[in-house]
C-alpha cells in the first residue's frame, strides 16, 4: 500500500513540476537561477500573500512526504539518506526543467537552486515529523511500568 501511495505522490510531484501550469509563452527567455537564497529572500521580503511566497512554501511543502516515504519504504532511518534522495529528486526535476527549456528554445520553466534548497529542506522537515511520530508511537505502545 505504501509503495502505491508513494508512486502516486511521485507522479503528482512530477506533474506539478514538469507540466505547464500557468501557460507557455514562446517569448519567455530561458532562465537559470544559480545564486543561492536569491528567490528565497525575495519571497520573504514580498510577504505572506505574494505569489513568490506561496511558491516558496509550495516548494517546501511539496517534498515533506518524501521525508516520510524514504524511511518507511526502505525500512532504514537516517537524515543523510533522506537528504540524498531529496537532492536527487529535486536536482533531477530542475535539470529536466532546464533540458525541456533548452529543447524548446524558450523558458518553459525556470531552473533554480533555491527550489532545490527548499525542496530538500521540506524533505528533512518530513523526516523530522516521521521521527517525532515514531517516538510518540513507541511511547504509546510501550506498557507503563506498574
Amino acid at each position: 500500500m505504501a509503495k502505491r501511495v508513494a508512486a502516486v505522490y511521485i507522479a503528482v510531484v512530477l506533474g506539478l513540476t514538469l507540466l505547464p501550469i500557468f501557460g507557455v509563452d514562446p517569448d519567455d527567455p530561458i532562465q537559470v537561477q544559480l545564486e543561492p537564497f536569491q528567490t528565497i529572500i525575495a519571497a520573504l521580503k514580498a510577504g505572506l500573500i505574494s505569489r513568490d511566497f506561496v511558491l516558496l512554501v509550495g516548494n517546501l511543502v511539496m517534498l515533506i512526504p518524501l521525508g516520510v516515504f524514504i524511511p518507511v519504504l526502505t525500512g532504514r532511518r537516517g537524515w543523510l539518506r533522506v537528504f540524498a534522495g531529496a537532492l536527487a529528486l529535486s536536482g533531477g526535476i530542475e535539470l529536466t526543467q532546464l533540458a525541456i527549456s533548452l529543447l524548446l528554445g524558450f523558458g518553459y520553466r525556470t531552473a533554480s537552486v533555491d527550489d532545490v534548497i527548499t525542496n530538500v529542506a521540506g524533505a528533512l522537515v518530513g523526516y523530522a515529523l516521521f521521527l517525532a511520530y515514531s517516538l510518540l508511537w513507541r511511547r504509546r505502545s510501550t506498557p507503563a511500568d506498574p
